[in-house]
């Protein structure tokens, strides 16, 4: 199930322009200034329901980047990246084994995450699969 939803997320991602990475790059420094780009921490199991067949919910936290700017223009690129976030959202709810995507939450990053002096939003929602015994794992 991780796989289909980080494939989900990846497309989400990459069909509003933005390069995706995931797990831990951003601290190797694998982002080398490419922006715009998202990182996706790895997701959180937090609930599951039923036996044989039934959901798993996904705590998901992305992180949003754009080229750094002075300080006069975060602003803008704040609420560019926020709608891009809500766009995101939206994408994630249209694959098929998403039953749906819920408790969007955005912020604006106080400080830049790699050394390349980007401006930021966190991204953060609950996605949930729909999963049948032995359908996606083995």
């Amino acid at each position: 199930m991780r796989e289909i939803l980080t494939a989900a997320l990846k497309k989400a991602v990459e069909e509003e322009g933005y390069i995706f990475y995931s797990g831990f790059e951003y601290r190797a420094g694998k982002i080398e200034g490419n922006f715009p780009a998202v990182w996706l921490a790895p997701p959180k199991l937090v609930n599951v329901t039923g036996e044989e067949d039934g959901e798993r919910e996904y705590a998901v936290e992305l992180v949003l980047m754009a080229s750094g700017v002075g300080i006069k223009e975060r602003g803008d690129v704040w609420s560019k990246l926020e709608q891009d976030a809500v766009e995101i959202y939206h994408r994630i709810g249209k694959e098929c084994a998403v039953v749906r995507v819920e408790d969007l939450k955005c912020w604006p990053g106080e400080y830049a995450l790699t050394g390349y002096g980007e401006v930021s939003m966190k991204m953060t929602c609950r996605v949930v699969l729909f999963w049948q015994n032995g359908w996606c794992e083995k």
